[in-house]
């Protein structure tokens, strides 16, 4: 464009604008030059040649020839280029099966390596499965050992109860060997009760109950020797006969024992009635429930006489006491050890004590929710008559009020009847006064 529009322009930027090598820029850079002079020196008429038509044949022809060279140059790049794309496609070849052979190789040792950890993995898998046996096996030895544990321990345990109770056969016999002696020594075999003190025939009491000598017992009691003594830690003889069971000596001191006196306690905080509890004795608990023994009481441990019968599983007589305890409103109390009756008898397993605690449970729930639903209504039924009695107030305030504001009218129409008639009395007076007036007046005119 810029050769047709100014030659010398183009003759001059051709060799700026020429996308040749260096070397060929320098050879190629003449053309247009030598063309233009070429132009002037075929004709001779300088301004006809320096006309533009003229350099513009001369840059035609410069360029028809620049054309014709970069065509030979282009198929001889052409050449080199398709040689460099056959040398560059046999190069991407040879890397590509390269790259194919390293592929095989990584796909090779990937299956060496996935071989190897499969090995790995199926022998971790048989360790662990050999020592899962070998945990299996060492939890049955160990079940084995602890059931030989258990066994061995409750023959110790078995053998320390058989050496306590042959300990304590031979400490009673020891004792009754002693309280023979004694007696023997008191003369009491003899009847000769009357050189006696008060403080030995009570000692002999205790005595005869605690080995359940009848006729000592008879002898004693019809001296009326004090009931309420106390002896070994501060039991009384019929705690002594009721703790050795033996039920013919208590019914005997049942017939003469104080009443007021039946409540008493030892040192462990004990009833009577608690022991009877304790060693089953059915009879002797009813009798004492009969003279008014109170089952709510407790020991030292918190436990009353329904928690001591629980506990040494006596089902009839957990029974018999239940219905003293739900009236004292103490089947909800706890033991030292924060055990309830229900605890104590889920933990013994008494399904039939269980059975029954759940039935007074339930109806005193039931109870207390009638006695729920009886104060809502009660409350109710008093909020009821409370707004009766404030609406019959407000009524009567309203009654009141509008009786206040008719004696009020009637007031009003009281003073303006007064009003009205002392109006009316004076008309009258005025009335009366001008008639005399006139009459006097006429009878002065006469």
């Amino acid at each position: 464009v810029m050769w047709f529009v100014s030659p010398l322009s183009g003759a001059v930027l051709l060799p700026l604008l020429c996308p040749l090598p260096r070397a060929a820029r320098r050879r190629w850079k003449r053309i247009p030059i030598f063309c233009s002079l070429l132009a002037l020196l075929v004709n001779p008429k300088w301004r006809r040649c320096l006309c533009p038509s003229n350099l513009r044949q001369a840059n035609f022809a410069a360029l028809c020839l620049l054309l014709q060279c970069r065509r030979r140059r282009t198929k001889r790049l052409a050449t080199a280029a398709g040689l460099h794309s056959a040398a560059a496609a046999a190069s991407r070849t040879v890397a590509a099966a390269a790259a194919a052979e390293q592929v095989e190789e990584r796909e090779r040792k990937a299956a060496v390596d996935a071989a190897g950890e499969k090995e790995k993995i199926e022998r971790v898998l048989q360790d662990v499965q050999q020592e899962t046996t070998m945990l299996q096996q060492g939890t049955n030895m160990l079940q084995h050992g602890t059931n030989v544990l258990q066994h061995s321990i409750s023959e110790v345990h078995t053998a320390a109860l058989a050496a306590a109770a042959k300990k304590e056969r031979e400490r009673k016999t020891r004792d009754n060997e002693e309280e023979m002696r004694k007696l023997k020594k008191e003369a009491l075999f003899g009847g000769n009760l009357e050189c006696m003190t008060a403080e030995e025939k009570e000692r002999a009491l205790h005595a005869a109950c605690r080995h359940s000598r009848m006729e000592e017992v008879h002898a004693l009691v019809a001296v009326k020797v004090d009931l309420s003594s106390r002896g070994m830690n501060r039991m009384t003889c019929l705690m002594i006969a009721i703790s050795r069971a033996h039920t013919e000596v208590v019914m005997e001191l049942l017939q003469h024992v104080d009443k007021r006196q039946i409540d008493v306690t030892d040192t462990f905080g004990k009833t009577a009635l608690m022991w009877a509890s304790e060693t089953g004795m059915l009879g002797v608990v009813e009798q004492l429930l009969v003279l008014g023994a109170k089952a709510e009481l407790r020991s030292a441990v918190k436990r009353n006489s329904l928690l001591c019968a629980i506990e040494n599983r006596n089902e009839l007589i957990a029974s018999s006491l239940i219905p003293c305890i739900v009236a004292a409103h103490a089947l909800d109390a706890k033991d030292y050890w924060g055990k309830t009756a229900l605890v104590l008898a889920k933990e013994q397993k008494l399904l039939k004590t269980i059975s029954e605690l759940d039935l007074v449970l339930a109806e005193r729930k039931r109870q207390q929710d009638e006695a729920v639903a009886a104060a809502a209504i009660l409350e109710a039924e008093t909020a009821r008559q409370e707004e009766e009695v404030a609406a019959a107030a407000a009524a009567e305030a309203a009654d009141k009020k509008r009786i206040d504001k008719e004696r009020q009218d009637l007031e009003a129409d009281m003073a303006l009847l007064k009003k009205k008639k002392m109006e009316e009395q004076g008309r009258k007076a005025r009335m009366a006064k001008a008639a005399l007036e006139a009459k006097r007046m006429e009878e002065e005119e006469a």
